[in-house]
């Protein structure tokens, strides 16, 4: 990726659903809606960090065409917690 693709990538952070919304269709709603602005924006490529052991969030990032980029992130603080991440990406 050059360094003009570069600048049109975006990574998402923080997408959360409150658990009785999940399942229901609210997620793929809003991902769409972000999705759908991210291009009208003009970015090319979208990156997330999804917390490995988030199997049901990774299945849903992967049916919206992301693919794992085989990186992870290490040491994630979430409160007083720390996590790994799996990076997902994909071209928009």
């Amino acid at each position: 990726m050059n360094e003009t693709e570069k600048e049109r990538e975006v990574n998402l952070r923080a997408f959360y659903l409150l658990p009785d919304k999940i399942g229901k269709g609210f997620g793929h709603t809003f991902y769409n809606d972000i999705e759908t602005e991210l291009k009208g924006r003009g970015f090319l490529n979208c990156v997330i960090d999804v917390l490995e052991n988030n199997s049901r969030a990774i299945r849903f990032y992967e049916t919206h065409g992301f693919i794992d980029t085989g990186k992870t992130i290490d040491n994630v603080v979430l409160g007083t917690q720390n996590y790994s991440c799996k990076v997902l990406e994909k071209a928009l």
